[in-house]
């Protein structure tokens, strides 16, 4: 028997009788729990990766982190620097040497047993066996502190409440919360139908911003904070469809590429024929870039900016190799395979999450708008290209990463026929997001 089996299961009885008998009203940030629903399937957030805690599905210490990161990306922008910032947070979320002043306590889960309406397969790395769909009562409690005034119990509960509304309209709980999983909806903190509208929900925003004194600066810092960029869906729909229709936006503008008798063809992004020219090694039929415009020895990698690792995989025949002989291929000494698969990372760093939160903003138990949101983040300096064979350069010009050549099919060029040089930019600006804006999409029961 194994450890982990012999673990005793969490009565939620007890759990909330020992929170009653030990820790004081008075303490409590809300006079009654915060009853949040997941509006999107869980997917993992156990301590082992991409699973579920049958016992303990939705755990303290993880929403403990995603309040300090979403602490970090609103009042935590007021900091100047990331010296300030650790300083600031260890005070409220406690360090090694330091007690927390807060403690999250989730007092009761429901698990809603109905069927699971899945996006596009691609959200996930692979189809998951266990997902978590329900609510659960939660409240958050101020340790005490000898040192701590009434007034400094009030500012601390501001900046906890602050973060709350962040996780719960821009976060999740569990993996891929920046692609909709584990979405969140809470009565107190979520917005109104009426508040979801084009018009209202800057105001909305912007209320809020003032609301909880959150400050979003107008130059990045060096951890991730909010923006003023959003984009959001005309009108409301069933959380599924709305999830689902965004993430078809964001793939359609990712995977832009020729089609050729109903195939993929090669991609109008310039990453592939990069990884040709720095490898120096190609098929025949892709020795010349793509488009026939786009510069010789274009060196570019702007997908970087949506976040990584990215994997990069080559097929080593075309059509055409297929239908010839052994015998017809080795006699052309001058035939070269393409590149083995490479994987693209900033420098030093195996992974950049992505500034992109792709999500069903939550209105009610059943509804959501479609949501693009932006987090602004630090410009990446330099990138690696990991994989088998000789090693290739770190790509460390500014123009490979946020590039501003302009060529037939550039994905980075809008309807304007402006190029952005940020692929982010060029996203919100797309023809495919201008769509997903002015659409309406109608309820499916």
């Amino acid at each position: 028997m194994t450890r982990e089996s012999r673990k005793p299961k969490t009565n939620w009885h007890d759990v909330k009788h020992a929170i009653d008998t030990k820790i004081h009203e008075d303490q409590r940030l809300f006079k009654e729990p915060l009853t949040i629903h997941l509006v999107t399937p869980m997917f993992g957030g156990g301590p082992i990766s991409n699973s579920i805690d049958q016992d303990r599905p939705i755990r303290e210490s993880a929403i403990r982190g995603h309040l300090r990161f979403w602490w970090r990306a609103t009042r935590g922008a007021v900091c100047k620097n990331a010296n300030e910032l650790s300083k600031r947070e260890a005070e409220i979320f406690g360090h090694t040497e330091k007690n927390s002043l807060i403690k999250v306590i989730v007092e009761e889960i429901f698990k809603e047993k109905k069927q699971i309406k899945f996006p596009p397969t691609y959200i996930f790395q692979k189809i998951p066996n266990e997902m978590f769909l329900g609510y659960f009562k939660m409240n958050v409690y101020l340790t005490e502190s000898t040192s701590m005034t009434s007034q400094d119990k009030k500012k601390l509960g501001n900046e906890i409440e602050a973060a709350l509304w962040a996780w719960i309209n821009f976060g999740g709980l569990g993996a891929r919360t920046r692609r909709g999983c584990g979405s969140l909806y809470c009565e107190a903190f979520s917005p109104k139908e009426q508040e979801v509208s084009k018009e209202r929900f800057d105001q909305w925003f912007k209320e809020k911003i003032c609301q909880y004194a959150i400050s979003i600066p107008e130059v990045p810092r060096e951890w991730a904070t909010l923006s003023w960029e959003f984009r959001l869906q005309n009108k409301a729909s069933q959380t599924h469809l709305s999830w689902t229709k965004t993430m078809e936006t964001y793939s359609e503008f990712r995977k832009k590429h020729n089609v050729q008798n109903g195939e993929a063809g090669r991609s109008y992004w310039p990453e592939a024929d990069s990884i040709r020219h720095l490898a120096n090694m190609s098929h025949p039929d892709h020795k010349l870039p793509y488009p026939s415009n786009k510069p010789k020895r274009y060196i570019a990698f702007p997908r970087a900016q949506f976040g990584m690792p990215i994997v990069f995989n080559f097929k080593k025949e075309s059509k055409k190799d297929k239908k010839r002989s052994k015998e017809e291929i080795a006699k052309r000494k001058w035939f070269q395979k393409e590149p083995n698969a490479k994987t693209l990372v900033p420098r030093n760093k195996n992974r950049l999450a992505s500034p992109l939160i792709l999500k069903p903003l939550a209105i009610n138990q059943e509804e959501s708008v479609g949501m693009v949101m932006v987090l602004q983040q630090p410009k990446i300096e330099a990138l690696t290209l990991l994989g088998k064979g000789k090693p290739l350069p770190n790509v460390t010009d500014e123009q490979s990463i946020y590039p501003t050549a302009t060529y037939l099919k550039n994905p980075l060029e809008d309807e304007s026929g402006r190029t952005h040089s940020s692929a982010i930019q060029a996203f919100l600006h797309s023809k495919e997001v201008q769509t997903f804006c002015q659409k309406n999409y109608k309820n499916k029961h």
